[in-house]
């Protein structure tokens, strides 16, 4: 994957960018948007991303987080990548 800013050895994708949901549940194939990224640091263990996405389709409205392997790049945003 790429179209994010390279941090902590993986992209990150920038805010408002299009993504779709690519683990095996009910939601993998839907698409949305990313409204917010939150890192979470431990030290001596990987950096885990997290992704809150606004899917489209959806009865609930509420968003959703997915970790960052759950989703795939769609189209980034017209947005400057995200710093984390």
């Amino acid at each position: 994957m790429s179209g994010g800013q390279q941090n902590l050895e993986r992209d990150i994708f920038p805010l408002g960018s299009r993504v779709r949901v690519a683990n095996d549940s009910l939601l993998k194939g839907l698409k949305g948007t990313i409204i917010a990224i939150n890192m979470i640091a431990t030290p001596g263990k990987p950096t885990l991303c997290f992704y809150k996405v606004a899917l489209e389709g959806m009865k609930q409205q509420e968003p959703l987080r997915f970790e960052y392997h759950e989703v795939e790049l769609v189209e980034t945003s017209c947005e400057q990548p995200t710093e984390c």
